[in-house]
């Protein structure tokens, strides 16, 4: 795990987000909350709306992998602030890039994709935490 953190925190964004993370003993601060909720909870599925770099898809996909039960995100951003989800095989290559394979991107708004639902994606039995 720390081989990995150490890789998150070389992509420079990811130092600057707002989830108390601290580079020098490589604490992921709230990372460590999502990642053991998704690795107690064993969840197979967990929607994420809206991340500025992927931080926190990252560490739920990187926890859901680590359960090793074929957990997957479901990750939604319309990516207002700037394009960099407007890529799909940039983003997937961004996630992959980390090791995190397990990710799908939604390049929509919350309520274009919930309007949405040809998308094959049952949510039916999602647990909310």
């Amino acid at each position: 795990m720390q081989n990995w953190i150490s890789e998150l925190y070389r992509h420079p964004d990811f130092i600057m987000m707002g989830h108390q993370q601290r580079t020098e003993d490589m604490n992921l601060g709230l990372g460590w909350l999502y990642y053991a909720l998704a690795r107690i909870v064993r969840t197979k599925t967990v929607v994420v709306i809206g991340s500025y770099r992927g931080f926190t898809p990252m560490v739920l996909g990187k926890a859901l992998s680590d359960n090793l039960e074929g957990g997957r995100v479901i990750f939604i951003d319309p990516s207002f602030v700037d394009d960099f989800w407007k890529d799909p095989e940039a983003v997937r290559a961004h996630f992959a890039g980390f090791g995190v394979n397990n990710i799908k991107h939604h390049l929509s708004t919350t309520q274009q994709f919930v309007e949405t639902n040809d998308r094959g994606i049952h949510l039916t039995g999602v647990r909310i935490v």
